[in-house]
């Protein structure tokens, strides 16, 4: 097998890398969506994302405590 190029082993890296971030990142919103279902927080599926970060940085939504904002708005 001959051996990879730089340009090569770059260009896998960087798919690498690329791919590991979009499975952090939804991890990370599968990880928001369950906590705030907890609460009975829901949105749905796709760009409505925006809607649960609007009730984590709204503090005067009483639906969450204050304690699981602080460690949600890590997540957001």
């Amino acid at each position: 097998v001959p051996a990879k190029t730089e340009a090569q082993q770059a260009s896998l890296v960087e798919l690498k890398v690329r791919d590991m971030l979009v499975r952090q990142r939804t991890q990370t919103v599968n990880a928001l969506r369950s906590h705030l279902a907890e609460y009975g927080i829901v949105a749905a599926q796709g760009r409505k994302l925006t809607e649960l970060i609007a009730v984590v940085r709204d503090g005067d939504d009483a639906r969450l405590p204050h304690l699981a904002r602080e460690a949600l708005g890590d997540l957001v």
